[in-house]
């Protein structure tokens, strides 16, 4: 659990441990029924 781990760091007063965040793509509404998804880096 990074986010308790987090939180509990924040309480305590020390320094969260650094994470890493990846960017898998975009999601776009186009309506009710419809969507577009944009992968980055698979096609």
């Amino acid at each position: 659990m990074i986010s308790s781990n987090t939180v509990l760091s924040r309480i305590a007063g020390t320094e969260p441990a650094a994470i890493e965040v990846g960017f898998s793509g975009a999601c776009v509404s186009l309506g009710r029924n419809a969507g577009l998804r944009q992968f980055d880096g698979l096609l």
